[in-house]
């Protein structure tokens, strides 16, 4: 997550001005921008065939951490490719991130439907949603705002430090250890 709200700061310094000699230190103090050979795209996002049970709680807890997981991994590439689209942007990155954000779709797709059609476990049903909502909230924000830099303006009010610290205090209070939430 933290690289995601650095992505979004990066982009509010570019609208707002901000010189380039800043961003180029920013960028150089984190990491290096990766080569695009280096770029591997996950073909595989949360699934489940799963209609219509009662999912364990051990299960739901995997199934977060896949969910989250897989965001994570694509939200990284996204950002990296976002870095690399600052300086050039070629049809190469374009492509990869196309693909890149497919994938987040169909991440948010299946999970959404996996906890639509199925019984959560007692006291995840508020707290999934929640995760739910603030993923796909700032997925679908981060694509719109690749598509135009004025949506940077229009962040969806769920996707807040708020929300962030609710979904954290969820998973420390479930033991459920994912990647963009540490």
């Amino acid at each position: 997550m933290k690289k995601w709200w650095v992505s979004l700061a990066m982009g509010l310094a570019v609208l707002t001005g901000c010189n380039q000699e800043t961003i180029e230190d920013a960028e150089a103090e984190d990491h290096e921008i990766i080569h695009l050979e280096d770029v591997e795209v996950p073909d595989t996002v949360f699934e489940s065939d799963k209609e219509d049970e009662v999912i364990s709680e051990d299960e739901m807890k995997e199934s977060l951490a896949t969910y989250l997981d897989t965001f994570g991994e694509l939200s990284n590439i996204q950002f990296e490719l976002m870095e690399r689209m600052y300086e050039e942007s070629g049809k190469e990155e374009q492509d990869l991130m196309k693909q890149v954000n497919r994938q987040l779709k169909k991440n948010d797709d299946n999970f959404s439907d996996y906890i639509d059609e199925n019984t959560l476990p007692n006291g995840y049903e508020v707290d999934t949603l929640r995760i739910y909502t603030y993923i796909s909230s700032s997925n679908e924000f981060m694509i719109e705002e690749m598509e135009d830099w004025t949506a940077v303006f229009n962040i969806p009010d769920n996707v807040s430090g708020r929300e962030q610290a609710k979904i954290e205090e969820f998973l420390d209070e479930k033991g459920i250890e994912t990647t963009p939430f540490k």
